[in-house]
């Protein structure tokens, strides 16, 4: 990511495709945008509820959900320099260390207790070498044993010293599991049927890290699980419905990123989780069929974009061009930023109409692949309503982006759903919604 201090607008073509990369944005970042008044105080909102729960002496186990791309992490880092000062947050990107594709809550639960030690040593801080031992020893007896992970064991503990020793155990474990297809069933089955011993194990873990950070006069550990988003929908049920509960047996405060359609799922009520915050999309048009626009959120697009880009040099006509865009985003970010980059891509100078035209169709083109021809009309009725069928057809659709949720400000805490303006070009749909008629 480009340093803060040196990050100027983009003055061409290059330095545009560049500044619309959509990676999260870290505190004091000047291309950060503040939506509050667009989609309500989520940062908020979140210390709140830590707060009310390290006041009661409760564990905090909360859902943290939005659209992929629509800023979640940028809001977790802000979340996150916000209760720097009182607490230690052991940040987890899980795409980056597990399989996403292939999750299990046991493997979850083993990147918590590697990344707690990590992250303690990582702060010099110093955890009770008895614990350290008792639980690397566990995970050495219970799961390594039984793998064909490759150690010297006595040699490895007496070179790496205790606390690297559960470092070297778990990461192992973790490492094996996605080298081979045959530990990592080996390596969950045994943890399943070791569960309660696990949870255990990482609580005993979690306070004796919570003990070493007391003393340092800091309030508790908060663990933040992020990319969680990205598993697919029944990997996700299997995790956060059916091992819900397990999850909340661990004695900490924990931030789940899990995917929107969880909410929307038919049997969402069923979710062992009493916390949770969604991220709403940024409407630019008002709720009602009449699907006026929302100048105010135009306008606050508008400015985002020109904190990355000096609009006049990269765009022949960007009043028009960029509007077009901020339309056909519905308010998402990600997509808002993908199509300045597609345009970018049609063009060696300037951008102009005939390149974001292309730019509009080719995002109109991404989302024609993912629905199918039945599924027009379920969308059609989320169009004509914007209320549809709780169904499961209608949670995928929402995985997918092809249906946006957003909440209505003037009306607090109701929501509204709409078809994504860019599906809403199809020809496919139009034909459908002219039947409708």
């Amino acid at each position: 990511m480009p340093e803060q201090e040196t990050f100027k607008p983009a003055t061409n073509i290059d330095e545009a495709w560049a500044a619309v990369d959509a990676f999260p944005l870290e505190p004091g970042d000047p291309r950060y945008m503040d939506f509050k008044n667009m989609r309500g105080n989520t940062g908020l909102k979140l210390i709140k509820m830590l707060q009310r729960h390290q006041m009661s002496k409760r564990n905090l186990h909360l859902l943290f959900t939005g659209y992929r791309g629509n800023g979640k992490t940028t809001e977790i880092y802000q979340f996150q320099s916000k209760i720097s000062q009182d607490y230690e947050v052991i940040y987890f990107d899980a795409n980056k260390e597990l399989d996403v594709n292939s999750l299990s809550i046991t493997d979850i639960m083993l990147a918590i207790a590697k990344e707690t030690v990590d992250f303690m040593k990582s702060k010099s801080y110093k955890m009770n070498e008895k614990v350290l031992e008792d639980v690397a020893d566990w995970f050495y007896e219970r799961v390594v044993e039984k793998t064909k992970i490759k150690t010297k064991d006595a040699q490895t503990k007496a070179k790496l010293g205790t606390p690297k020793w559960i470092s070297f155990i778990t990461g192992s474990l973790l490492a094996s599991m996605k080298m081979s297809t045959e530990n990592r069933e080996i390596v969950r089955r045994t943890l399943e049927n070791n569960v309660s011993e696990l949870i255990q194990r990482i609580n005993k873990l979690i306070k004796a890290a919570q003990d070493e950070i007391h003393a340092k006069g800091k309030k508790d550990l908060v663990f933040i699980m992020d990319s969680l988003d990205r598993i697919e929908v029944e990997q996700a049920k299997k995790i956060f419905f059916s091992g819900g509960t397990l999850l909340q047996q661990m004695k900490g405060h924990f931030i789940y990123v899990i995917p929107i359609s969880l909410l929307y799922d038919t049997e969402a009520i069923l979710l062992p989780f009493d916390e949770k915050i969604v991220l709403p999309m940024i409407p630019v048009c008002k709720r009602g069929i009449d699907r006026n626009e929302d100048t105010e959120k135009i306008a606050k697009l508008f400015e985002l974009i020109r904190r990355r880009i000096d609009l006049d040099k990269v765009f022949s006509n960007p009043d028009s061009i960029i509007k077009s865009f901020i339309m056909t985003s519905g308010g998402h970010l990600r997509d808002l930023m993908k199509l300045i980059s597609y345009a970018t891509n049609e063009t060696f100078d300037i951008i102009e109409d005939q390149h974001a035209k292309i730019a509009i169709n080719t995002l109109t083109k991404d989302y024609e692949r993912i629905v199918h021809d039945e599924e027009y009309s379920h969308l059609v009725a989320t169009y004509n309503t914007q209320n549809p069928p709780n169904d499961v057809l209608n949670q995928r659709l929402i995985y997918n982006n092809a249906i946006l949720v957003y909440e209505d400000t003037d009306s607090v805490g109701e929501e509204w759903k709409d078809v994504h303006p860019a599906l809403q070009r199809n020809e496919k749909f139009q034909k459908a919604y002219a039947l409708s008629q």
